[in-house]
């Protein structure tokens, strides 16, 4: 869903990124 999912390593943020981007 992300650009950063990938590298990201923070799940608690990463799936507020998704919620974020998913707007």
């Amino acid at each position: 869903p992300t650009k950063g999912a990938k590298t990201r390593s923070n799940k608690r943020t990463d799936k507020m990124i998704v919620r974020r981007r998913s707007k």
